[in-house]
């Protein structure tokens, strides 16, 4: 009997739960593109905090703080399971992210971007697929912009996952945050 109350319990639950996902207000794009916030994200090393900001596209976004990170620590999106099925409509994705920083100075590195696919099942080695940094002198102080990986990103068969970092630069002279919004899968012509 505990156990029929407790399954019904949870389909009452996750259905509520459906119900609230779909409710969610559709954002204007174009056609085929994968939007995700990043104030959805599972932060399982707990390397940053979601708060709310107005301009953030869903009204929240993810913080985190001048710090030395390792690019696992930095603020991450799985893309593996979207990329192979971008494979086998023979699709390419190219990747963007909207971030904005808080700047002090304008030297040095305040964040890169990197795509990794971790190869080794038993452990989390990785190999950099491809990555781009930025420099202070080179974004704006406290607005949101667009910025992309300049390559598509490739889905590799062998593996444990393929994952997309936004990861702050050790660089507390320059910068005091990061703060990252949302990631975006844009289809290649």
């Amino acid at each position: 009997m505990k156990k029929s109350i407790l399954i019904l319990t949870m389909i009452s639950v996750f259905g509520v739960f459906a119900e609230i996902c779909k409710a969610e207000k559709p954002l204007k794009q174009k056609p085929g593109v994968i939007h995700f916030d990043a104030a959805k994200l599972i932060n399982i090393h707990k390397t940053y905090s979601v708060i709310e900001d107005d301009t953030a596209v869903s009204g929240s976004c993810v913080k985190q703080e001048v710090k030395h990170w390792t690019i696992g620590q930095g603020v991450g999106w799985g893309v593996g399971d979207l990329l192979k099925k971008a494979l086998e409509k023979d699709v390419k994705y190219k990747l963007r992210v909207r971030i904005k920083v808080d700047k002090i100075g304008n030297k040095g590195e305040v964040f890169k971007i990197v795509y990794l696919h971790y190869y080794d099942p038993k452990s989390w080695r990785a190999k950099t697929c491809s990555k781009i940094s930025f420099s202070a002198a080179d974004v704006p102080n406290g607005k949101w912009k667009w910025y992309e990986l300049p390559l598509a990103l490739k889905y590799n068969e062998t593996g444990r996952a393929q994952v997309v970092y936004v990861v702050t630069g050790n660089n507390p002279k320059n910068i005091s945050a990061v703060y990252v919004d949302a990631f975006e899968l844009i289809p290649e012509k």
